[in-house]
């Protein structure tokens, strides 16, 4: 005998449900569930497996956003993928997902799946926008996967935000650029970044912490410290070929990290 999978439906007054297809849930595309939820004061937003447009929130705050994951995929070229949470497509000119917010506000984005086809019409477009006010207090982007793109996979501009367990990989610029804003640092923790076309991280700012991760194969150095860079702190990364170009930062604090070929 063989067991369906059942999944409890989402009701009105729970987490709002976002479903492609139409069939699963209120809405189907990403914008519209999240903006409903905001205005509803509802704290969570779950996009089901299938694919999505861009993903603009400019302003949310106070969520989590999340899609399901990456159910099966095989090493190889991004079309492998065969069941995800899936953002993007091949010919946006403008960023998969821009999350910007200001003031006290928390907000996490987690297990979806943003591609862009490199070379592939996105050019002077970072893949995710995930920029923040100085007081922004909790803003995590974590589980995802982002690949492709002719610029930067993730661009940073603001505080108090951490990257964690993301895969950050092929694109065309570094695979995180990111500048701490107003003294407010961010971390960057338990990333694979790998193969990108610029370096595999560039820190801009104060007080920013790159701990555990593992970068390999991105051009140039894997970690870039530019001159306005100050207590920076890096740890336990395994990095290849050139670990560290440091443009003049101050207060750099390194632990055990190995940077031999692998």
């Amino acid at each position: 005998s063989s067991q369906l999978y059942h999944r409890k439906p989402i009701l009105i007054g729970e987490t709002v449900m976002v479903d492609s297809a139409g069939v699963g849930g209120i809405f189907w595309t990403l914008n519209d569930g999240i903006r409903a939820a905001y205005n509803a004061g509802r704290g969570k937003t779950l996009a089901d497996f299938g694919t999505y447009g861009q993903m603009d929130i400019t302003g949310i705050k106070d969520m989590i956003i999340s899609g399901m994951g990456i159910s099966w995929f095989v090493t190889g070229p991004q079309s492998a993928i065969r069941k995800a949470t899936r953002i993007g497509g091949s010919n946006y000119t403008s960023s998969v997902i821009t999350a910007t917010a200001s003031g006290d506000s928390r907000l996490i984005i987690e297990n979806f799946v943003m591609l862009h086809a490199r070379a592939g019409g996105s050019s002077g477009a970072y893949l995710v926008n995930f920029s923040v006010a100085n007081t922004f207090s909790e803003g995590v982007f974590r589980n995802n996967m982002v690949a492709g793109g002719d610029d930067d996979c993730i661009r940073h501009n603001g505080g108090w935000s951490t990257f964690r367990n993301n895969t950050i990989v092929n694109c065309d610029g570094a695979g995180i650029n990111g500048s701490a804003t107003g003294g407010s640092g961010f971390s960057v923790i338990e990333n694979f970044i790998h193969n990108n076309g610029n370096y595999g991280a560039i820190i801009q700012g104060d007080d920013v912490i790159l701990n555990d991760n593992f970068m390999r194969d991105n051009a140039g150095a894997q970690i870039r410290l530019e001159a306005t860079s100050n207590g920076f702190i890096y740890d336990g990364n395994r990095l290849d070929a050139t670990a560290i170009s440091n443009a003049g930062a101050s207060n750099v604090t390194t632990g055990h990290n190995n940077s031999a070929a692998w």
